[in-house]
């Protein structure tokens, strides 16, 4: 199982730019470096980087529980739907009529009318409320650090 990638935090090393955004990865049991880059990061020689960042003397020995800082550049992301939770009044999604437990993808438009509201729940359980008269699309939402659907089983 994935472990859970902790808030985002800046980090500066000499190897990587001064105030570039760091990521703090929990490794579990049967994590490698090289399985880390077949499945969290963004290509299969992502390691070398992740062992220079953090100064492993063996990058072939990496401890469950050990925390790793990843250039959140390095990491792989995969979209995950929001969720429309409450709909009051005229709202749409593109030019559909809104229901509540509607999941909403990035690049949709949401609209409510002159007399409406909207809520929507994001990946991380976070609220935003949508007052009425407005326009907005879902930019962007995915998960950092998501294991690849073709990745060997850890």
């Amino acid at each position: 199982m994935l472990a859970a990638v902790l808030p985002l935090a800046l980090h500066a090393t000499p190897a990587v730019a001064a105030g570039e955004p760091m990521l703090e990865f929990k490794v579990v049991k049967r994590d490698t470096l090289s399985s880390l880059s077949r499945s969290v990061l963004v290509s299969p020689n992502a390691w070398r980087e992740v062992a220079r960042i953090n100064r492993l003397r063996n990058p072939n020995v990496i401890r469950p529980g050990q925390v790793l800082r990843i250039p959140a550049r390095l990491m792989r992301t995969v979209p995950v739907p929001a969720t429309l939770v409450a709909v009051t009044g005229d709202v749409k999604v593109g030019d559909r009529p809104a229901e509540p437990n509607t999941p909403l993808v990035e690049g949709e438009m949401l609209q409510t009318g002159p007399n409406a509201s909207a809520v929507i729940e994001l990946a991380d359980r976070s609220r935003v409320q949508m007052p009425p008269s407005s326009l907005a699309a879902l930019a962007a939402s995915r998960r950092v650090g998501a294991r690849a659907v073709n990745a060997p089983p850890n």
